[in-house]
């Protein structure tokens, strides 16, 4: 199976922008300290290019989910809101179910995908059992959990 490039996984599903946007949460930076903190966060693997983090941002300021000044980019009252930082934690707590919404269709996705790409997945089955039995697990609990609630 073809390794997936260290770029690509900053970029699907806006992974990058939203990696973006959590490193702003933690303060002011220019544009080329964002390419360093993501180099550093993939242990050196990737370092976005110019020409990916400068649109970004540009998109991102265009949104209203950042603002530049003295050549700083911080996040802004929508951007802090957007990433779950608004002022206390009602908002976070009424994105959940939309988050884990995306979540269970993202796994979705991917079951798909792998079924699909079944015929390369041979050194991977033990990790899929694995991973299939905390699913089972999952559903257990959840079960377990509607009889308590209808008792």
């Amino acid at each position: 199976m073809k390794d997936v490039a260290p770029d690509q996984i900053f970029k699907r599903h806006g992974g990058l922008r939203w990696h973006v946007l959590f490193i702003l949460s933690n303060g002011p930076k220019r544009g080329v300290d964002l390419m360093d903190s993501i180099e550093r966060a993939s242990w050196g693997f990737w370092r976005p290019s110019p020409g990916t983090i400068y649109p970004l941002l540009k998109a991102l300021e265009n949104e209203g989910l950042v603002a530049k000044k003295d050549g700083f980019y911080r996040l802004t009252e929508v951007g802090s809101s957007t990433i779950g930082l608004g002022q206390g934690s009602s908002g976070a707590e009424a994105d959940i179910p939309h988050k884990l919404e995306k979540s269970v269709n993202e796994l979705e996705s991917y079951i798909d995908y792998l079924e699909d790409m079944k015929e390369y997945l041979g050194d991977l089955k033990p990790r899929i059992i694995e991973i299939s039995a905390r699913l089972v697990q999952l559903c257990n609990s959840l079960q377990k959990r509607e009889k308590k609630g209808k008792e």
